[in-house]
């Protein structure tokens, strides 16, 4: 069985010395490859969002 479009949630937290950090992102596998469809960076200090599309 084939396959032409998979997509994919990915979400995650980390820590670092410029503070917590929430990632998000979504993904489409095209020709057998991910590609980021959108890349959300949410900053937990400072309330400050990042969307990248």
């Amino acid at each position: 069985m084939e396959f032409s479009n998979w997509k994919s949630e990915l979400s995650l937290v980390f820590a670092s010395e410029k503070g917590v950090f929430n990632v998000s992102s979504k993904l489409e596998k095209e020709n057998g490859e991910w590609k980021v469809k959108k890349l959300e960076l949410n900053n937990k200090n400072t309330g400050a969002n990042t969307v990248y599309n």
